[in-house]
């Protein structure tokens, strides 16, 4: 029963992989044309898949852009879908919520305040 279970995990991940790597693949066939060195922020907005809506959290704090962890995460991972060339270097999400789970995990009695700033091109 493990092994199928492990066979269909890894198979799942397969295909997952592949949907991305196919987005991935699009995205470089629609956008391979343009000047990379114009996307001075390294992060191009129509680039990536947008897990939120980006442009609520512009820097002017209201009631509708505060953020609980789930909407952080969402728009972190927004941001790293966005990266064009090689001028943004960002921690996979992956990585970024293991290090989150682990903070919370080793004291329980801390408040985690996350933020981020980031600019992008559109």
């Amino acid at each position: 029963m493990r092994i199928i279970l492990v066979l269909l995990a890894l198979a799942l991940s397969n295909i997952t992989y592949a949907q991305i790597t196919n987005y991935y693949d699009r995205m470089d066939h629609i956008f391979g044309a343009i000047d990379q060195s114009k996307v001075n922020t390294g992060l191009l907005k129509e680039f990536g898949v947008r897990f939120t809506e980006v442009e609520v959290f512009n820097g002017t704090l209201s009631a509708s852009n505060f953020a609980d962890i789930t909407n952080w995460h969402s728009l972190y991972s927004s941001f790293y879908t966005m990266r064009v060339g090689t001028n943004t270097t960002m921690q996979n999400p992956d990585i970024i919520s293991s290090n989150f789970d682990s903070l919370a995990e080793s004291n329980n009695s801390a408040i985690l305040l996350a933020a981020m700033h980031y600019n992008y091109n559109q």
